[in-house]
């Protein structure tokens, strides 16, 4: 997933095409196609990795804003040196003897042995676009909201919460109401004094408020692994009626894909994901345990995950999943509306 909510850019409402399906990995294997007689086949894939201007064409394919240069640069960089110089290893992955958290620890290694560097506020830059997407999407769902004379607005994996404050203020500026509380679950927070931070006891207390809308944006390393999805439900069983709930996370394929395709896939997000978070934060993969890396790990939103807290919800509700680009990473919304 994108985490670490470097998505804190302040932009207008956005117009933004729907995509049905991911992107990169058709475009990826367009370009095989036309580049070879045999499609995908492991051997192709692994010679494309190798070539570094397969690999920018493959990112930019067919998108009129892809993710900005800086960081595309960096990520074709270590990608494409990775593949020419563990070549065994990457085989191992995509040929299923190897398991996705192991390729990227690998990798993480790989890159860190090598002096990787980043500056952090060119790679923040470089996801102004994602954001218009994602912020676009999320105040479309807000503008549904009926009218109220105060909200009740829940961040999940907040941190600070800088992006929850500004859905804040944007719900008060459109008329949705006069006054919005703001709270935030997020065990690993720096706190924001304007946020009434709610521990896991307090979720499921009587004594717990109830919500009108609940944000869980990028959270993927600010809440519990282990009780992400739980600790989410309990979230959400203390709803309002006609309360929204927004996940936005890594866009995901919710139809057939071929296992090779699926495997680059899994491995080009969650490798992009390790370039991302080394130049937003490099100390996290250095300074929190003795083997580098070590405490970075990949669990994205999947459809199973999906099931899972639609299960755990106490009460009817709507939903809607969807995409909104751009070609990569794609970004994924799903939106509940509880109906009691």
């Amino acid at each position: 997933m994108l985490p670490l909510r470097f998505f804190h850019f302040k932009t207008s409402r956005a117009k933004f095409s729907v995509h049905n399906n991911l992107k990169f990995p058709h475009h990826f294997f367009k370009f095989v196609k036309e580049e070879s007689d045999q499609v995908g086949s492991l051997p192709e894939i692994l010679d494309f990795l190798k070539d570094k201007d397969f690999l920018t064409k493959a990112l930019s394919c067919d998108d009129q804003h892809p993710i900005g240069s800086y960081l595309v640069e960096h990520f074709v960089f270590w990608l494409n040196s990775y593949a020419k110089n563990e070549t065994f290893d990457l085989e191992s992955y995509l040929s299923g003897k190897l398991s996705l958290e192991l390729i990227c620890k690998n990798f993480i290694t790989f890159c860190f042995s090598q002096g990787i560097s980043l500056d952090e506020k060119k790679t923040l830059e470089s996801f102004a676009y994602h954001n218009e997407l994602s912020d676009g999407a999320v105040k479309d769902e807000l503008m549904k909201i009926s009218p109220k004379s105060e909200i009740n607005l829940l961040g999940f994996g907040l941190d600070e919460g800088y992006y929850e404050s500004m859905l804040s203020n944007f719900l008060i500026a459109q008329g949705k109401t006069s006054h919005v509380n703001l709270f935030g679950f997020d065990p690993y927070a720096k706190k924001n004094p304007n946020i009434r931070y709610l521990s896991s006891q307090q979720l499921v207390s009587k004594e717990s408020p109830k919500f009108d809308v609940i944000v869980a944006r990028w959270v993927l390393h600010h809440v519990e692994l282990k009780y992400r999805w739980v600790e989410f439900i309990n979230c959400v069983n203390q709803c309002n009626p006609n309360a929204t709930i927004l996940v936005v996370e890594h866009g995901f394929s919710r139809g057939k894909v071929s296992f090779l395709n699926e495997k680059l896939n899994d491995f080009l997000n969650a490798t992009f994901d390790v370039i991302a978070n080394i130049g937003l934060r490099p100390r996290y993969f250095t300074n929190t345990s003795s083997e580098i890396g070590a405490n970075f790990f990949i669990k994205y939103l999947n459809l199973s995950d999906l099931s899972s807290i639609k299960s755990g919800i106490q009460f009817p509700i709507s939903e809607k999943i969807y995409d909104v680009g751009p070609n990569f990473p794609n970004q994924t919304i799903f939106c509940m509306r509880a109906i009691k």
